[in-house]
């Protein structure tokens, strides 16, 4: 293993469980700088969904930050593992549909008559409202938290401009906009990009990056993947 740095720009909760992963995939903790560039932040509401009602989730953060008392009284759809598991250990009845958006909607009931209610993000990269409406799907929306963008840490700027070979690894196209808007204000070195996505790779080139690499799957395995090997 060589002594490159990987900086981690998840929300915390998802860095501190991707710096455990990596830790346990054989990368040294020392080379791992966590360095969120998004903020989440509950929004306060009480939507009101009818216990029939399916909840659709595509985000860990939209479990954590959904205000009931009563989850145990629901049935939930998941995009990911990570959010299946999360919605499960705090007590719905929840199912897992696919890894990503795509499988999500391909592997979607479209049979049933089921009510559905999705709780999301204030900003969304894919309509998904829009799309199962379009199958013929009743389903209605509510926003429970927004993503706040931040700075990147001293330490992580420091790093991105030494002459030691670092990694940034960027899971969402959110992500990419704060962290473009950070490198204005610095000169990068040795640096690379690991993007999850296409669109987000598509996202750093609009705006003048060049050294980029798309994982082979839009997964947390395959980033750890091409990080270890």
């Amino acid at each position: 293993m060589n002594d490159k740095k990987i900086v981690i720009t998840r929300p915390m909760l998802q860095s501190d469980r991707f710096k455990r992963q990596l830790i346990d995939a054989g990368i040294d903790k020392n080379q791992l700088l966590i360095s969120p560039v998004i903020e989440i932040e509950k929004i306060k509401n009480d939507p009101k969904i009818d216990s029939n009602s399916i909840i659709l989730f595509t985000s860990e953060n939209a479990v954590f930050n959904w205000d009931c008392k009563n989850k145990n009284k629901f049935s939930c759809y998941c995009v990911g593992l990570n959010t299946t598991n999360s919605a499960k250990e705090l007590g719905l009845n929840s199912k897992f549909l696919g890894k990503d958006i795509k499988s999500f909607i391909k592997n979607f009931p479209q049979k049933d008559k089921n009510d559905y209610h999705y709780l999301r993000g204030e900003d969304i990269t894919f309509d998904l409202t829009l799309s199962l409406k379009r199958m013929g799907i009743k389903i209605r929306e509510t926003i429970v938290y927004k993503q706040l963008a931040k700075n990147l840490s001293d330490q992580a700027k420091l790093s991105l401009q030494s002459n030691e070979e670092t990694t940034i690894v960027v899971f969402s196209n959110l992500s990419a906009l704060a962290i473009v808007n950070e490198l204005n204000k610095i000169k990068l070195s040795n640096t690379n990009f690991l993007c999850l996505s296409a669109n987000i790779e598509k996202t750093l080139k609009s705006h003048g990056i060049e050294n980029t690499r798309i994982s082979d799957q839009p997964s947390v395995e395959s980033i750890i993947s091409i990080l270890t090997g």
